[in-house]
């Protein structure tokens, strides 16, 4: 039986445009007429969830930034994991040291400590990854008037970080070498209390090691009364790995990155092709879940 349906966003729910597709909306709909509980699971903060969740009239629990903040369908927040303070420095430091510029997601809004020009660096290749196929000038471009850059908070270091009293959930950062994100990758999950994953080749997320979808996924069904295997996944990155473990129902859709294909169930279509929205439809006409 089928009662809990979690997604990643990027490069899975979302198209190239960064839109849920009709498709994939009216599976979603479908779902939740029939009891079926759907999560967000994504890197993303609440603020760069939002506007999606309007614009889609859509209403579901949110494990946000890599399972560093659970909320429910009100926006309300149910749980939360910040970073370790201590390793703070020392990740800046290496990220700097790299010509990165780190990205600070809090409880409320995304911080920069950087000037503005050089975030605008660091969202153009977000922006790559967001399009593929489109230029680094192409990127900058569209960096320009994206909110992942517009609604960037700009404080003065890691001491006006510190004095906005947000809390700190994770820290994003890009670079163009994959070489370099495979080093760093290493060197910060060597460091005590965080974990560093990636949402694409080109970058870094770091969390408290503590925070993953997965198991922010496996406490919120234990609150919810629902087994494991009464969930499915749907997941492209390597920050989705943790949730490919703990749920044997994890689809991947044929653009995810290998790893992740490699523990699928199923390599469903590119997320271009609606993979999710055909799925559910699928595994919704296979399950014997009543209307509620």
């Amino acid at each position: 039986m089928l009662k809990l349906i979690a997604s990643d966003l990027d490069g899975t729910l979302l198209n190239q445009q960064q839109k849920i597709s009709p498709l994939n909306r009216y599976a979603i709909a479908k779902a939740q007429e029939k009891g079926v509980r759907f999560v967000i699971a994504t890197g993303r903060n609440y603020a760069r969830v939002q506007d999606l969740l309007t614009e889609n009239d859509l209403h579901c629990d949110l494990l946000l930034m890599n399972g560093s903040e659970v909320r429910d369908a009100q926006g309300k927040i149910i749980s939360s994991i910040n970073l370790p303070m201590e390793p703070l420095e020392q990740v800046v430091e290496l990220l700097h040291a790299h010509g990165m510029e780190p990205e600070f997601m809090t409880n409320r809004e995304t911080c920069s400590i950087d000037p503005p020009e050089q975030a605008l660096r660091s969202c153009a290749l977000r922006m790559q990854c967001f399009h593929p196929g489109v230029s680094y000038e192409e990127g900058l471009k569209l960096a320009h008037t994206d909110p992942f850059y517009t609604a960037l908070r700009f404080v003065d270091g890691l001491e006006g970080l510190y004095q906005t009293g947000l809390e700190l959930r994770k820290i994003v950062s890009y670079h163009p070498d994959t070489q370099v994100i495979d080093r760093l990758t290493q060197q910060f999950n060597a460091m005590e209390g965080i974990v560093c994953m990636s949402s694409f080749p080109v970058n870094v997320e770091i969390t408290n090691a503590r925070a993953q979808k997965g198991w922010g996924l496996e406490k919120a069904i234990e609150v919810m009364g629902i087994r494991r295997e009464e969930v499915v996944v749907f997941g492209d990155g390597m920050n989705d790995y943790n949730m490919f473990t703990c749920f044997s129902r994890c689809y991947a859709p044929e653009n995810a990155v290998k790893p992740i294909q490699d523990l699928a169930k199923e390599v469903i279509p590119h997320h271009q092709q609606d993979g999710v929205g055909k799925t559910i439809l699928r595994l919704l006409e296979e399950d014997e879940t009543p209307l509620q």
